[in-house]
């Protein structure tokens, strides 16, 4: 057996740790036959793959278009992964003839991907250390799944034009994504967390603000910072949050929170209903700016260097998100959990009984310990 087929065997034995030697060799020395139409390369195929792909692409968002008639571009994040995934297969095999490609040749680009993801989240958290933040965990596993399902849309392409016998993805094992378990935090941690936000920091007001909002509305940061004043309903006690693919989802709220949010919007200069209402402390100038993303980076910084788990835990404020959802859960049952975090049916694979805004509301009660006007109704 020569060095290049050893290496590649113990490759795909990294990668398929499941499969026998004799799986993993037949993968090592698997040949891809062609039938009709040979002599195609991979960059070839991609070039029509992309052209079909795109355009089912933009029929799909032409039927999601904005009101106004823009369509939703954001939402092609399906196309970038799946290109930036043949760029790489095309970057190591673009002169291949399709027919050619090996699995072991799909297994490659696959651990270049994952490799590639390691990497990033390996600078991202020295970074994030050398700025006193939490790390961030990470498994480059599911880019590696997603690379094999992008070079899997290049193999039924090429099935149909009768290049190959068979999807050569097909034959190669996923790998098991570990998913970080992210826990909900006691009673206690949270009254520290409130406690330390409010006593430290150069504005303490807006900081224990954040909190209280993500714990009683379980808010993503996005939805905090697009807050706007037009989203507060003092009639209904509510707030609209916009939060990922700008999605919308109305909020029960507490009178004292409602309260709070509209003197400390209107306190920092808020006066138009588009104004935000989480805002900096006014500059020389009295002008007070629109909350960004750097705050809340400020706010889990000081919190982990004043609480100790905050940082061992690695805790940040999806956790409060977290939190709120599991008592919700506990007290309301799972489908409402899942309504109040804002998802709706088609999100995940399990489904759901519809829930309303009512059992949303009486979950967010059960949780404050506090009446909500729409009760009464």
């Amino acid at each position: 057996m020569n060095n290049s087929l050893k290496e590649t065997i113990q490759a795909l034995r990294e990668a398929c740790p499941n499969l026998s030697d004799m799986e993993l060799a037949q993968l090592a020395l698997g040949q891809s036959i062609g039938k009709k139409n040979a002599g195609v390369t991979v960059s070839e195929l991609l070039v029509k793959v992309r052209e079909i792909y795109w355009d089912n692409e933009l029929k799909r968002l032409r039927a999601k278009k904005n009101p106004d008639g823009t369509m939703k571009i954001k939402d092609t994040s399906t196309y970038r992964v799946y290109d930036t995934n043949w760029k790489r297969l095309e970057s190591l095999f673009g002169q291949k003839d399709i027919a050619e490609l090996k699995a072991s040749d799909v297994v490659e680009v696959a651990l270049l991907a994952e490799k590639e993801c390691i990497q990033y989240w390996e600078r991202l958290n020295k970074s994030r250390e050398q700025r006193g933040m939490p790390l961030k965990e990470f498994t480059g596993a599911n880019r590696y799944n997603a690379c094999l399902d992008a070079i899997s849309v290049v193999f039924n392409k090429a099935i149909e034009q009768e290049l190959v016998p068979a999807n050569r993805t097909h034959s190669i094992p996923r790998k098991e994504i570990d998913t970080p378990k992210r826990h909900g935090l006691t009673k206690v941690q949270v009254d520290e967390l409130l406690e330390t936000a409010l006593s430290g920091g150069n504005d303490p007001i807006l900081d224990h603000l954040i909190l209280w909002t993500q714990l009683e509305t379980a808010a993503r940061m996005g939805g905090i910072l697009k807050l706007q004043m037009r989203d507060l309903d003092t009639q209904r006690q509510s707030i609209t949050l916009v939060e990922k693919r700008s999605k919308k989802r109305e909020q029960p709220v507490t009178k004292e929170l409602m309260e709070s949010l509209i003197r400390f919007a209107k306190s920092r200069g808020a006066t138009q209903l588009s104004d935000s209402v989480f805002r900096y402390l006014p500059n020389k100038a009295g002008i007070s700016s629109p909350l960004t993303s750097k705050r809340f980076e400020t706010l889990w910084k000081r919190l982990g260097k004043n609480l100790p788990w905050v940082s061992a835990q690695s805790i940040s404020g999806h956790y409060l998100r977290h939190t709120v959802l599991t008592w919700v859960d506990r007290t309301s049952g799972h489908s409402v959990a899942r309504a109040y975090a804002g998802h709706s049916a088609g999100d995940t694979t399990d489904s759901y009984t519809k829930v309303g805004f009512l059992e949303i509301v009486n979950a967010h009660s059960s949780i404050t310990g506090t009446l909500h006007p729409l009760q009464n109704f």
